[in-house]
């Protein structure tokens, strides 16, 4: 529930919520005011399917402990959802150094949105490249490399789609669901 004076103020309206600050590194749990971490929130209501320290994504930092009053300031996610895939920013950040040739990660812009009902991965690079008609094709398989396997879906089955671009790869590589429609999602 927000607070009044400073809208990044934020406490629980319910004992049975446990909303925790803890530290990115060791996960442990943060009680002086002023140090920036991770929420992980427990419900203590749901009995079938409990949450416990459910990483809710956001970074905090407490204002007032005792009053369990912190302050939101931003997301912490270093992964992002696209259909049922997730694709993890560390991943994409390095593939792409290392298929763009470079020295240093090449400067990028990620955009999620949805685009006619689906999901969709836009990854915008700024790099100076040797070859820049082979560049789209590198962006797109840095962005594949990046999926993170998850229990629903596999690259296989839900290939994101990366850099805005189709998917142009020859038939016999597509899986049997999409072969002949390449181009089409």
């Amino acid at each position: 529930m927000p607070d009044q004076d400073d809208p990044r103020l934020y406490r629980t309206n319910s004992p049975h919520i446990i909303l925790e600050i803890v530290d990115p590194e060791t996960g442990r749990p943060i009680a002086e005011p002023g140090r920036i971490g991770r929420i992980v929130a427990t419900n203590l209501l749901r009995r079938l399917m409990p949450v416990i320290r459910y990483p809710v994504g956001d970074l905090a930092e407490w204002a007032d402990p005792r009053r369990g009053r912190l302050r939101l300031l931003g997301r912490s996610s270093d992964h992002a959802r696209v259909g049922t895939a997730k694709i993890s920013f560390v991943v994409l950040d390095s593939r792409l150094t290392e298929v763009m040739d470079s020295k240093e990660p090449p400067l990028m812009q990620i955009v999620l949105r949805r685009h006619h009902a689906k999901d969709e991965l836009l990854v915008r690079v700024a790099a100076q490249v040797d070859d820049p008609a082979a560049a789209p094709a590198r962006c797109t398989s840095a962005c594949r490399a990046a999926t993170l396997p998850t229990a629903t879906t596999s690259q296989e089955t839900d290939p994101p789609r990366g850099g805005g671009m189709d998917d142009r790869r020859p038939a016999a590589a597509q899986p049997p669901h999409q072969q002949g429609r390449a181009g089409h999602r």
